[in-house]
């Protein structure tokens, strides 16, 4: 039986592979809070398969204040609360409604990297190296003492999905380890430095998931790994009408940026010139494929 006392916060692909891990190692929450639905997280995943005998919370999202939320996790007593994928701030009160202090995770190499969409920008920017940061929780965000950090290499044929993977996979043994150290009374948080510097990525909107022709295909081809799945696809304008495409190649062809190169029929796949190079479009949502010489 482990001596960790502490409650779980999460709602998402990521917060079911960290709580899987830390029950396999022994650690039950006195509590979990999640979410039955979800409007906006594409990877929304409702942890009570996972709570067996342990209570849980639902949040309704018609409490947008967070005040019913608040009065439940003021009511609980545990020494930490980890919350691993939620996308509402934690006001004050619930990160010292524990005897100790909360914990958060965020898939990136802090203190650079704050914010909004981490794993989309990392691969939009073509950053070589992210990974995985778990946190002392502040009314700042992102900006508390590190308890743990594990470099996570991106390579480039990485997509949202492998990359995804990679996080939920070094995520989970490393918050494993944490825990077993939060355990055994192994972390000192005095004797941790402070966070100092670092940027914010900002939210993105639909228009940040537009292919632009007038770029090389080296930017259009981190945009649209960036948004394939999980995430909801980069998309192109075609007809007036906005198209997901999923998966593309960068290819040597070039020609006038946005114009149809090729066509392949029984690959179900078109060539469009950037500004620098082209890609061929391999996944997409095309209800017809254009023609060779049409201008996107």
């Amino acid at each position: 039986m482990s001596d960790l006392n502490f409650g779980f916060i999460g709602c998402v692909e990521s917060s079911a592979a960290f709580l899987k891990s830390l029950l396999a190692a022994g650690h039950s929450p006195k509590f979990i809070v999640t979410k039955k639905n979800s409007k906006f997280n594409a990877d929304h995943v409702d942890l009570t398969d996972l709570a067996g005998d342990i209570p849980v919370y639902y949040y309704d999202q018609a409490d947008n204040k967070n005040e019913a939320l608040e009065e439940y996790l003021l009511s609980q007593t545990a020494d930490y609360l980890f919350c691993m994928g939620w996308s509402h701030i934690l006001t004050p009160k619930m990160l010292n409604s524990v005897n100790k202090f909360s914990i958060g995770f965020h898939p990136a190499k802090l203190p650079n990297n704050k914010g909004r969409h981490p794993i989309i920008w990392a691969l939009v920017l073509g950053l070589e190296l992210t990974a995985v940061s778990f946190f002392e929780m502040k009314e700042e965000v992102d900006s508390g003492k590190i308890l743990a950090q594990t470099d996570i290499e991106i390579a480039y044929e990485d997509t949202a999905r492998s990359l995804y993977d990679k996080i939920l996979s070094t995520g989970a043994s490393t918050l494993t380890d944490l825990a077993n150290k939060l355990a055994k009374g192994e972390i000192d948080l005095n004797s941790l430095p402070e966070q100092s510097g670092g940027n914010h990525w900002r939210k993105r909107n639909k228009g940040d998931g537009e292919i632009q022709w007038s770029e090389d295909s080296r930017t259009a081809y981190n945009l649209v790994r960036a948004l394939t799945k999980p995430y909801v696809g980069a998309h192109l304008v075609y007809n007036k009408e906005d198209i997901i495409v999923w998966k593309v190649v960068e290819r040597d062809e070039s020609g006038e940026a946005g114009t149809v190169l090729s066509v392949n029929e029984s690959k179900n796949s078109v060539i469009i010139a950037c500004a620098r190079g082209s890609l061929e479009i391999l996944e997409h949502e095309f209800k017809s494929l254009p023609k060779v010489g049409e201008k996107l």
